[in-house]
């Protein structure tokens, strides 16, 4: 597979807003995670967090900038190895995700995102249902969604999705989170599906 992986260590570090969740992730330890940071930083010359000890760490105005380019470079690698890596498509099976959201995901996000995605993946297939915030957090504990995408944070598992704003307010009318059923075979899918989401 091709991957630049210090640019998917950082991206999960700022997506999780923890080095050792990263860690977990990548199945690394996180002096390793530390130390492709310190590589990331070193390159550009300035650093990408705010570091605050017993704190959660914040992106600074670099780290930023470089996540949104990193969402759209790890985006584009997943397409890159579904077309070129030798047997990518072939060997991907049937799949099927399971997706619980409220209505203006279902509404403004969801339809442009399984687009662009089943273009990159046509062996995934979805199924949607717009549901209460409430509902959502009952599907994902009892197994009966993939992932949930909700107008409130679930937790340490969710991850900021988009903000929805109105024609010129400052503020958003609504911010959108994504999370992953914990436990769920189809973990790694349902990861990449979140981030084509955020790249939008």
């Amino acid at each position: 597979m091709i991957q630049d992986f210090r640019l998917k260590v950082f991206f999960l570090t700022a997506r999780y807003g923890s080095f050792s969740r990263a860690a977990r992730e990548l199945d690394i330890s996180q002096p390793a995670v530390s130390q492709n940071i310190a590589e990331l930083e070193q390159d550009i010359g300035a650093d990408l967090f705010f570091r605050d000890p017993g704190k959660s760490i914040a992106l600074t105005h670099k780290g930023k900038s470089l996540m949104e380019y990193a969402g759209r470079i790890l985006s584009l690698y997943e397409s890159l190895n579904s077309e070129l890596v030798p047997g990518a498509r072939c060997s991907a099976e049937p799949a099927l995700l399971r997706i619980a959201s409220v209505r203006l995901a279902v509404q403004f996000i969801l339809p442009e995102a399984i687009k662009n995605y089943s273009r990159a993946y046509p062996h995934v297939s979805f199924s949607v249902v717009e549901r209460e915030d409430h509902e959502i957090r009952a599907l994902l504990e009892e197994g009966g969604a993939d992932i949930g995408i909700t107008s409130e944070s679930l937790g340490e598992s969710s991850v900021p999705l988009a903000e929805l704003k109105a024609a010129g307010a400052v503020r958003p009318m609504v911010s959108l989170f994504a999370t992953c059923a914990a436990g769920s075979g189809k973990g790694r899918l349902a990861g990449s599906f979140i981030l084509a989401c955020q790249t939008l």
